[in-house]
């Protein structure tokens, strides 16, 4: 939620953020993600951004897929757990090049950047396989990175790693995201 809020405030020049801090929760983090798009009205975003918390990662963690079913057994804030829910239209894939992306958190963080196929299986699963669908169906790509937990890399650390991020998906497209 820190790195979500300085972000808000302090954006990559040229880039205009909107976002909102989701709540762990199977079902309304959806919810969240659609009323958050249904209140830019014609504004149409550029990209599709979401992050979690890594639980024991000390580094970055791209990730390239959303798969086919949460497989965490951990109940959400609202005691649901995941473990018997699945998404009929099967897994999800970003259309975006992540090793310039890694590359450029590395730069920025010094930290390690890994390339993922798996988003967890927990909450951020379900947040990347929505943001995925809703962007292919918008013609807008998606992407999710996992975090360090805040004790492990400092969120000052983390905030340059992820402006330069959102800087280069930004200069790639020529349009603000």
């Amino acid at each position: 939620a820190r790195l979500v809020e300085r972000l808000l405030s302090e954006p990559p020049a040229g880039v205009e953020l909107v976002g909102q801090i989701l709540p762990v929760s199977f079902a309304r983090s959806a919810a969240t993600i659609d009323a958050a798009l249904r209140a830019l009205g014609a504004r149409r975003p550029a990209l599709l951004f979401s992050m979690g918390v890594s639980r024991m990662d000390p580094y970055f963690r791209l990730e390239r897929r959303a798969g086919t079913r949460y497989h965490s057994t951990r109940a959400d804030n609202d005691g649901v757990t995941g473990g018997e829910l699945c998404f009929p239209d099967g897994e999800r894939l970003t259309e975006l090049a992540l090793e310039p992306l890694a590359a450029v958190l590395e730069r920025f963080s010094g930290q390690p950047v890994l390339l993922s196929e798996n988003a967890g299986g927990y909450v951020c699963e379900g947040v990347y396989h929505h943001i995925l669908e809703l962007g292919a169906g918008l013609g807008i790509p998606a992407l999710f990175l996992h975090v360090p937990r805040s004790e492990l890399v400092a969120v000052e650390l983390q905030v340059p790693a992820v402006r330069g991020l959102l800087g280069l998906t930004r200069d790639r497209s020529g349009a603000s995201r």
